[in-house]
Formats: C-alpha cells, structure tokens, sequence
C-alpha cells in the first residue's frame, strides 16, 4: 500500500512496515505562503517567520529575499527514521 500526506495512521503502517508514504507539507505551504505574501505586501525589510526555510533548507527551499517567481515545498519520504518525529509533530 501506497498514501501521501503524511496522516497519523499512514505513519504508523509506515512503522508497522505495511505501507509507503511521503508528507506533502500543507502546514509548510501555507506558512510559506503567508510569509511570501506579507512579504510583497510589507517591504524588503520583512523577515520571514516560518519555520518551513528551516526545515526544508537541505532539500534547496531557501527564503532569498522572498521574491523568487516560484518556492517548491519539497515532499519528504516517511521512514522508520522519521516516523517518531513526524508523529510527535502531528501532535502539536
């Protein structure tokens, strides 16, 4: 079995070894999003607030100067390395 998006019971086949999945970031796209947005509304001087440059940043999601023409949230493979974290960050 197969599943994106990351939901709590997908993680857990993923721990459980019956299933495959990836996280597509929807907290991290609309944060992203919003801080692209004030951007253009606020002025060079706005610094994002956003942890989604953070988590992302070595998978080549960078900030720059929040200007880019396009900003791609990377999707991240769940695996029985990441599970636990991912699991304790659904919870928050």
């Amino acid at each position: 079995m197969a599943g994106i998006d990351g939901i709590s019971d997908a993680i857990k086949a993923v721990k459980e070894g019956t299933m495959v999945s990836i996280l597509q970031d929807a907290q991290g796209q609309a944060q992203g999003g919003l801080d692209v947005l004030l951007r253009h509304l606020v002025g060079p001087g706005y610094k994002p607030r956003a942890t989604v440059w953070e988590d992302y940043a070595r998978e080549g999601l960078h900030w720059g100067d929040g200007t880019a023409r396009q900003y791609n949230v990377p999707w991240t493979r769940i695996t029985l390395q990441n599970a636990d974290a991912l699991l304790v960050k659904r919870s928050k």
